[in-house]
C-alpha cells in the first residue's frame, strides 16, 4: 500500500514523503555505496541549495554529467529541489558534437563529478559534492505544472512525468519497501526509470558503469542483491 500525496505534488516532494515516511530505509545502492532515504534527502538538500546560489530558479535547466553512482541520484534530486530541471549528458544524440549540442541546450550551469573531463566551456560549473546551508527541505521552488527534465530532447514536467510513472508502478505492481535493479543505459526516456522506485518507497540498486560492462558482474549483481530486474513499461513513451 503506498502513502498518497496530493496529486499536485511535484517529483521530489513525492520523494521528500517517502523520507519522511521511511527515513531508515535504503533508498539508493551503488557499487557498495548505499544512502537512507533521510541521507539522500539531506545530501540533495544540500546540493541543492549549492545550486541556487549560482541562480537555478524554476524551469532553469541544468546538464548534469555525473557518472553512474548514488551522486548521480543525489544530482538529479537536488537539481528537483532546486527547482531547476536535468538533461543528461547522456542524451546527447550520436554522431554529433558535444560542444555543439550542449551549446544548442542553452544550459548555464554544469552540475559533474568531474570524471569525464568535460569542462563545460562557458559554463558555471558546480561539483556534485559541494553543499550548502542545512540539510532542510527548501520549500516550494516550483509546482507540478513547472519543467523537471529533457530526455529524449522533449522537456517533460513533473506532473506529466509523476502521470507515466504512476502508470508504470501500477503495470509493474511495484511494491513500497521492493528492492529494483536499474541496468539500462540513461539515454532518452531511460532517466525516468531512476525515479520510479524513490518516489514510492522502494530501494533502488544502480548497476555501475564497469559493471554494466561485465555480463558476469551484472549476473552477480543480480543474484547478490536479491532485486527483481527494473524495466519499464513499452507504452510509457506513448501514454498520455
Amino acid at each position: 500500500m503506498f502513502s498518497q500525496v496530493p496529486s499536485s505534488a511535484t517529483l521530489h516532494e513525492r520523494f521528500e514523503h517517502q523520507a519522511s515516511v521511511r527515513p531508515r530505509a535504503t533508498a539508493v545502492e551503488c557499487d557498495g555505496v548505499w544512502l537512507t532515504y533521510r541521507e539522500l534527502n539531506q545530501e540533495a538538500n544540500r546540493l541543492a541549495r549549492r545550486i541556487v546560489e549560482e541562480g537555478v530558479g524554476e524551469g532553469e535547466l541544468v546538464l548534469v554529467d555525473v557518472e553512474r553512482s548514488c551522486d548521480l541520484i543525489v544530482s538529479l534530486l537536488a537539481v528537483l529541489k532546486a527547482g531547476g530541471a536535468f538533461l543528461l549528458t547522456e542524451d546527447a544524440p550520436p554522431h554529433t558534437s558535444r560542444e555543439a549540442w550542449i551549446r544548442s541546450t542553452g544550459a548555464q550551469v554544469l552540475l559533474t563529478d568531474f570524471a569525464s573531463g568535460f569542462e563545460g566551456r562557458g559554463m558555471r560549473s558546480v561539483g556534485c559534492y559541494e553543499a550548502s546551508g542545512t540539510d532542510d527541505n527548501l520549500g516550494t521552488r516550483t509546482q507540478s505544472e513547472g519543467w523537471a527534465c529533457v530526455a529524449s530532447q522533449a522537456g517533460w514536467t513533473h506532473a506529466a512525468v509523476a502521470k507515466r510513472l504512476d502508470w508504470a508502478r501500477d503495470v509493474l505492481a511495484l511494491r513500497a519497501e521492493e528492492r529494483v535493479l536499474s541496468s539500462v543505459s540513461l539515454h532518452g526516456e531511460a532517466v525516468l526509470e531512476l525515479l520510479l522506485p524513490l518516489i514510492n518507497g522502494a530501494t533502488l540498486v544502480l548497476a555501475s558503469a564497469h559493471e554494466l560492462r561485465n555480463p558476469e558482474r551484472l549476473a552477480r549483481l543480480e543474484q547478490r542483491t536479491d532485486c527483481r530486474t527494473l524495466r519499464m513499461p513499452p507504452r510509457l513513451a506513448a501514454t498520455a
